[in-house]
């Protein structure tokens, strides 16, 4: 969640304002691959590399959701993995230039592959076919409509776990402990995910 992140760097700015940040957004081992070569000091991120120490930042709920005019909208529910699998999905690319990861369901044909959530929302909302994204990103749509969260046979909520993990541990410099300190408070105070 960017809201989160973008606190903690109010904060940051207040404490000391002339303090650069640069807000890296990967996905899948292109956060790997950053913290790795240090191309930032703190990563948030869902799984993590051997040798670093991770800290809880909560969970976030992932939920399949489509365009409230798509046809799958329409369907009875809960609908079947072949009857998904008629229509496109939308992924988010893997950042990493290394390796491939692959995360989720991917059993369409059809896919329209973003670089990034906002960009897989819009998808989602002209109608270019269902995703499985994070229920932050949709929870505007779902409430005003635009946007519906479907309802999949056996399938059980998806929660992802994250972490917040230091470059350089316990050595990182003041700025990365005051943000490091300022994302887990306010990480904290925010809701846990249904499961």
């Amino acid at each position: 969640p960017l809201q989160p992140v973008l606190e903690a760097c109010c904060r940051l700015e207040k404490e000391n304002p002339a303090t650069r940040v640069r807000l890296l957004e990967t996905s899948l081992s292109g956060t790997d691959e950053a913290l790795l070569s240090r191309q930032c000091q703190l990563a948030i991120m869902p799984r993590v590399p051997p040798g670093f120490w991770p800290q809880s930042l909560g969970a976030i709920s992932m939920v399949p959701v489509v365009s409230s005019q798509h046809p799958l909208a329409q369907q009875a529910e809960p609908i079947d993995q072949q009857v998904l699998r008629r229509y496109r999905q939308i992924v988010l690319r893997d950042t990493g230039i290394k390796r491939e990861q692959n995360a989720g369901w991917l059993g369409s044909e059809q896919r329209l592959t973003t670089s990034h959530f906002a960009t897989s929302c819009a998808a989602v909302s002209a109608g270019l076919g269902f995703a499985f994204l994070p229920e932050h990103w949709v929870k505007e749509g779902v409430e005003q409509g635009q946007l519906k969260i479907i309802t999949l046979q056996d399938s059980k909520p998806r929660v992802i776990e994250l972490s917040l993990v230091k470059a350089d541990g316990e050595l990182a410099g003041k700025a990365s402990q005051f943000l490091s300190r300022a994302l887990l408070e306010i990480f904290q105070k925010r809701p846990s995910p249904k499961v």
